[in-house]
């Protein structure tokens, strides 16, 4: 039995998962139950099931999500000592749509498998922040340790202004349109990329092609003048959620009609990015602003994705709440106080639930940080989340990676080179 308290925050688990085990030790999941539903407010929401046949066990795990505070009591699981036509563990074929038991693979995301954040507006950057063709080369193509040209890189690039951008001064449509303007910037950004994406092409002399989403900013619920978004000569106001569905429908339209208008005949758009790091359940509107969100992009034919920061609010119901894929931040690079152990964690928590996770580098001038960064390599290649589809953090414009990529000091240049082994499924730790 579960408890449902919406005002203190009592949750119901997404679903949940029952494990077996003959030694406590190795674990194989024999049922799963998908959704766990309650009527009303204030109700108890009981999950009575019945596994497809008989195991033989000696251990039970049930496990679920905690998001805030969930209340559970009477685990009951009846069996019988007698193992005689029991299944063995192996037999199970609990297929749990929830709880997938597998990272995000690129056939299921469009063919995506390595996604460069790509920060693009600062305003309280001198240069706006933007990249040039020049800066995109070392991301788009990979260049070996003589400098030449020898390979792709990263496939996709995620367009998205730093967090800067999300202060007070900047929750209007005046300064929206300003990051619009930023992503379309001429000879830069969007257009730098694909430049760099024409060079790379003719340098390995094979067509080359990159894949872009754009993100779609946050729709604050307390701005009650935003700016006129449709022309009617009536202010928005986002107090009403009609009104913040306009802005993110412009939000789309806009950024969609720019991209078609610059006839990028190697840049394939494919989704965008709800621009925002957990879900703020507080507001009454946000689960249906974002499915709506998904349904408008749907009908366009894209996607829509999510990169919530660690153990963030809403992360094990990404799916539920209507994204295509979600990759959860570990965090691990700026949390000194924290052991690598978050990693496994996030691996574990992430692979449960079909997601994937974000690699991440702090300051790779910094021999401690790019110590962090190469234990998620080494995680990664030792959990599995180095074959699935990943999104790399590496700071603002022009990033980590072009640091470590011009870098004369080895450690420091390593990072690019193991960067790229990574990316391709070729990085062992124990060869580095």
């Amino acid at each position: 039995s579960f408890l449902r308290e919406d005002g203190p925050t009592v949750r119901l688990p997404a679903g949940l998962l029952v494990y077996g085990s003959l030694d406590g030790k190795e674990w194989k999941g024999i049922h799963c139950v998908d959704t766990i539903r309650s009527e009303g407010p204030a109700s108890i929401a009981k999950a009575d099931e019945s596994f497809d046949k008989a195991y033989a066990a000696r251990f039970i795990r049930v496990s679920f999500e905690v998001v805030v505070h969930v209340y559970c009591d009477e685990i009951e699981i009846l069996g019988r000592k007698n193992v005689e036509g029991a299944a063995e563990l192996s037999e199970s074929t609990a297929v749990c749509e929830r709880f997938p038991q597998s990272f995000v693979t690129p056939d299921r995301f469009g063919g995506v498998e390595n996604m460069l954040l790509s920060y693009n507006y600062n305003p309280d950057m001198a240069s706006g922040g933007t990249m040039t063709a020049e800066d995109y080369l070392p991301y788009v193509g990979y260049y070996d340790r003589e400098g030449v040209l020898a390979d792709t890189f990263f496939d996709s690039f995620l367009f998205l202004p730093y967090a800067a951008f999300t202060g007070t001064e900047y929750r209007d449509f005046t300064a929206w349109n300003t990051y619009v303007d930023n992503v379309f910037a001429e000879d830069a950004n969007i257009n730098a990329l694909s430049e760099a994406v024409d060079q790379v092409s003719e340098g390995l002399g094979r067509d080359v092609r990159a894949s872009v989403f754009f993100s779609i900013l946050y729709t604050w619920p307390d701005k009650s003048s935003f700016g006129d978004v449709d022309g009617d000569g009536v202010i928005e106001d986002f107090s009403k959620v009609e009104d913040r569905k306009k802005a993110i429908k412009w939000m789309i339209d806009e950024q969609l009609a720019r991209f078609e208008a610059g006839g990028y005949d190697n840049l394939d758009l494919l989704g965008f990015y709800w621009f925002e790091e957990q879900i703020t359940y507080s507001d009454p509107y946000e689960t249906e602003l974002i499915r709506y969100a998904r349904d408008y992009v749907h009908s366009l034919g894209y996607k829509l994705m999510w990169i919530p920061y660690n153990y963030a609010s809403g992360y094990s119901e990404w799916k539920s709440l209507g994204f295509d894929m979600a990759c959860m931040q570990p965090n691990y690079a700026f949390r000194y106080n924290e052991t690598r152990d978050i990693l496994y964690r996030t691996a574990e928590t992430t692979k449960l639930l079909g997601m994937c996770v974000e690699l991440e580098i702090n300051d790779a001038d910094n021999p401690a940080d790019v110590a962090r960064y190469k234990e998620y390599l080494a995680v990664g290649a030792e959990t599995g989340y180095m074959n699935a589809v990943k999104c790399y953090y590496q700071g603002g414009v022009p990033g980590a990676f072009y640091y470590a990529y011009k870098s004369t000091d080895p450690l420091i240049n390593s990072v690019y080179h193991d960067t790229y082994l990574f990316a391709k499924g070729k990085y062992d730790p124990s060869e580095i």
